[in-house]
């Protein structure tokens, strides 16, 4: 219990939850129970059967819950149509009723007023190994029609692609039809003149420069750091670099990494230079304040052992990647 309390409280507001978000922590039978108990104290509250939010979260999107209806399915779920083109604001007009296609069973729910339909396609089986993004994308450019698509049309899609989704986009759609391959790759093309780095537009907290280059030519502090940034990169995982944190006492601290993974952010910290002894009083005050502000979110690597053993380690038992990196 005390657990998965942890895991609620340390995700963002907006996060939806069912009771498989939680099997790796105990049985089903009793992660149903725990969550019947945890929305009795008022910690969560049930929207429907086996779909729970936080009290904050008033007014979750219709889509946030649909994605946790397909989850708690096992089932893999894409917007289409209109919903596709809705979401990824192409349009502006919100569907009359969100429409997805999966390769679960067909099925309709009404949530709210807002009726949301699962539609069986053998379409998900060429969308099962892109992202969610890449995916989405696929169905707008679907809804919109190949002798439709403009510039215009590319450049709004160009302007939500973050820099980790890029080469996902890239390379892990080779199996769609050509033309909207061949869209997405000038989607990703326009994406790289639009974007800004991923990185923290805060004010930098350390005076020294930032001289060694990551694998997507972005600079960071030393050889270790570009090691975890372009692991994470190759992972595709959403994070941000030397990001201010403000705790709730106004307290703040700047940390090496952020990595936000199934709505929760973690930090990751290297400990580059644990052998200074005025290094090692600072990193004792900063694992502390993790400690009490941010729990069971720090991760660290040093220099002590195999720096590439440790990412990987990270990868894998955190955030479920388990490929081989050949980064050194």
């Amino acid at each position: 219990m005390k657990q998965i309390k942890d895991e609620i409280n340390a995700a963002f507001k907006t996060e939806i939850f069912v009771p498989s978000d939680f099997f790796n922590i105990a049985a089903p039978t009793s992660v149903n129970t725990f969550l019947k108990r945890i929305c009795d104290s008022g910690m969560l509250v049930r929207i429907m059967r086996g779909v729970y939010r936080k009290p904050q979260n008033e007014s979750p999107s219709v889509d946030s819950i649909a994605k946790a209806i397909a989850r708690a399915n096992g089932w893999t779920a894409v917007p289409y149509g209109k919903t596709a083109l809705f979401l990824s604001k192409i349009t502006f007009i919100e569907p009359e009723e969100w429409t997805y296609i999966s390769d679960g069973q067909r099925h309709k729910y009404v949530i709210n007023g807002k009726t949301v339909r699962f539609r069986h396609s053998s379409l998900t089986s060429e969308l099962s190994g892109v992202s969610q993004q890449t995916a989405l994308y696929i169905q707008a450019l679907r809804a919109v029609g190949k002798d439709r698509i403009s510039n215009g049309i590319i450049d709004i899609l160009a302007k939500n692609v973050k820099t980790y989704e890029k080469p996902k986009m890239q390379f892990g759609s080779k199996r769609v039809t050509a033309w909207i391959y061949k869209c997405l790759l000038k989607i990703s093309e326009a994406a790289t003149k639009c974007k800004k780095p991923w990185r923290s537009e805060e004010r930098e907290l350390y005076p020294e420069g930032k001289r060694t280059s990551t694998l997507f030519g972005y600079s960071v502090r030393s050889r270790a750091e570009s090691m975890i940034a372009s692991s994470l990169y190759i992972a595709g995982l959403d994070f941000s670099y030397e990001k201010k944190l403000v705790a709730k006492d106004k307290t703040t601290f700047q940390t090496d990494f952020a990595v936000r993974y199934n709505g929760i952010e973690y930090y990751w910290e290297h400990l580059g230079l644990l052998e200074d002894l005025n290094y090692r009083k600072n990193w004792e005050t900063k694992k502390s304040w993790y400690k009490l502000h941010y729990p069971n979110r720090l991760l660290t690597t040093d220099e002590y052992s195999d720096l590439g053993m440790q990412i990987k380690r990270i990868l894998n038992d955190k955030f479920g990647f388990n490929k081989k990196l050949c980064i050194s």
